[in-house]
């Protein structure tokens, strides 16, 4: 590999050394050799076997090329990019899952639309699922439509600013939020926005980075041509915990972009589903008493790794 590489890809291991080792086996098989690349993997603390695990297969010969970082405690998902970032050396930065394997030659795809659309910040590729089948790689940004209407109904409103998720495209799409686990990034555009906010732990670090690239006046797109397949994390176990994460990242997401009317009603309506919730489930009580009281930043996981 030169020093300067073309891309950048940027693994985060947690617990899941078999993926990252599919993934960076994708990468290879499917990457042409004229592209210049380089593969970084973060381990985010795994167990002490996953560790082992990594170790022992980047102590291949064939994987000396790989940058390795250890970190000594779980930074997140934040954290960990934010590790990988600092180590890479690429004009492109490609924020991967290590739970995806690559279907095509994304990184030169992916790298010839940005170098043919100079006003994308931020684009994703088409995800399958782990049947193969077509998995939404865009979202939209919250809002009190969205969350009161439902996304079906906006899309039928206004198709332009709300793309159907569900169709696969044959054509690139603008969109206002790509998938977390597929983020193809131009570095110097990622630079002048401030790279990622440390205050997110798990989740709406790409509503947050969308945000903030679309307010310096860039673009985000979906190009269809690259695919890849994101099998599902292992690294997560959703529990009580991780839901109050999602709620810590959303209330603090609102707390910086909208204005408290704005605020009020989106939260308004996951009060509401709490609320209407606890009557089957009455252990969402606990929850519902979480986002009544604020959702506190102090209550992250991030402050227990």
């Amino acid at each position: 590999m030169s020093e300067m590489p073309t891309v950048s890809v940027i693994l985060i291991n947690y617990n899941s050394t078999h993926h990252t080792i599919n993934c960076v086996n994708s990468i290879r098989e499917q990457t042409n050799n004229d592209l210049e690349y380089e593969i970084i993997v973060v381990d985010n603390n795994s167990r002490e076997e996953e560790k082992l695990k990594l170790t022992n297969w980047l102590s291949q010969p064939e994987q000396s090329d790989v940058i390795f970082y250890q970190s000594e405690r779980n930074t997140g998902f934040t954290g960990g990019n934010t590790i990988g970032v600092n180590l890479a050396h690429g004009k492109y930065l490609y924020l991967l899952n290590n739970d995806c394997i690559l279907q095509n030659d994304v990184l030169a795809i992916l790298s010839q639309f940005m170098n043919e659309n100079l006003k994308v910040a931020a684009v994703s590729p088409t995800m399958l699922n782990n049947q193969k089948k077509h998995t939404p790689a865009f979202s939209y940004m919250p809002s009190i439509a969205t969350k009161w209407l439902g996304n079906s109904i906006m899309n039928k409103i206004n198709k332009q600013i709300y793309p159907d998720r569900k169709t696969v495209y044959e054509q690139p799409v603008k969109v206002q939020v790509i998938s977390g686990a597929t983020m193809f990034l131009r570095r110097n555009d990622f630079a002048q926005v401030g790279y990622m906010d440390p205050n997110y732990f798990l989740y709406l670090e790409e509503e947050d980075l969308c945000m903030k690239l679309a307010k310096a006046g860039f673009e985000i797109y979906h190009a269809p041509a690259a695919v890849i397949q994101h099998l599902g994390g292992e690294s997560t176990n959703h529990n009580y915990d991780i839901t109050k994460e999602y709620y810590i990242s959303l209330y603090y997401f609102l707390s910086k972009y909208y204005t408290p009317t704005q605020q009020f009603f989106i939260k308004a309506r996951y009060v509401f589903r709490e609320f209407f919730g606890s009557f089957a489930h009455p252990s969402r009580l606990r929850l519902l008493w979480f986002l009544i009281k604020g959702a506190p930043m102090s209550q992250s996981l991030k402050h227990k790794q």
